[in-house]
């Protein structure tokens, strides 16, 4: 299983997002964007429950 953390959740993550689903043995471990509500947004609208949603890339890998 390989995993990734989408930097910036605006209009165009719900495409990086769309095409993520539709790789076998990928997972969105986590989001980050500076606007931490637009992370969170995204996350729940595409069912992201486990993954970690932050502001800063750093503290998001860790």
């Amino acid at each position: 299983m390989m995993k990734v953390v989408l930097v910036g959740c605006g209009a165009m993550s719900r495409q990086w997002l769309d095409a993520a689903r539709r790789i076998e043995g990928l997972a969105i471990a986590g989001l980050v964007d500076l606007d931490a509500a637009r992370a969170e947004a995204r996350a729940r609208e595409y069912d992201l429950t486990n993954a970690v949603v932050g502001t800063s890339l750093d503290a998001v890998l860790d």
